[in-house]
């Protein structure tokens, strides 16, 4: 008796196991494109039933990684901050700011880098503005350099776009 419950409990945990490995999307962690609209959608589909404190947990752990140094952040933790960036977290934008600042599992673009950091500011993530100066002042030596209306415009369609994909999600 003791034998066949045992078997039972093995059975379901390994078909809960791998049901749960099937969800996750196959992903190349070394992998530095930028995500389309069905890749981050995926994404929050997947990463939206964790509670607020798994979030919290997985945002800090993250931003760990990040700020550490020493090479190539996971893919996954991109699109991890990515699909709770998409969901209007602060802390999570201000990954996706870093990540697209130093190229962490994203091609570099500090233009992308100003507007997550604008948005994260936006939200009240203390640290975001002075990130967001700081890639500012990059961005005026490049030619040609966006203006004041242009990186506004660039950020509040980027605000657009989390409403609609917040929506497409089921938020």
């Amino acid at each position: 008796m003791h034998a066949r419950l045992g078997m039972v409990a093995l059975m379901v945990l390994f078909l809960w196991g791998g049901a749960a490995t099937a969800a996750e999307p196959e992903i190349d962690e070394g992998a530095v494109t930028r995500p389309d609209e069905a890749e981050i959608l995926e994404w929050m589909r997947l990463k939206g039933p964790m509670t607020a404190a798994e979030r919290g947990s997985a945002l800090e752990e993250i931003l760990a990684r990040m700020t550490a140094g020493g090479g190539a952040t996971p893919r996954s933790d991109f699109l991890t901050s990515a699909a709770f960036a998409h969901r209007g977290d602060g802390r999570a934008q201000y990954c996706l700011g870093m990540a697209y600042e130093k190229g962490l599992g994203v091609v570099e673009d500090p233009t992308d880098a100003y507007v997550w950091y604008a948005l994260a500011a936006r939200s009240g993530y203390a640290a975001a503005a002075e990130a967001r100066e700081r890639v500012k002042t990059l961005l005026v030596s490049v030619y040609p350099a966006p203006t004041d209306d242009d990186l506004d415009t660039l950020t509040q369609a980027a605000a657009d776009t989390i409403a609609r994909l917040g929506a497409e999600a089921g938020q």
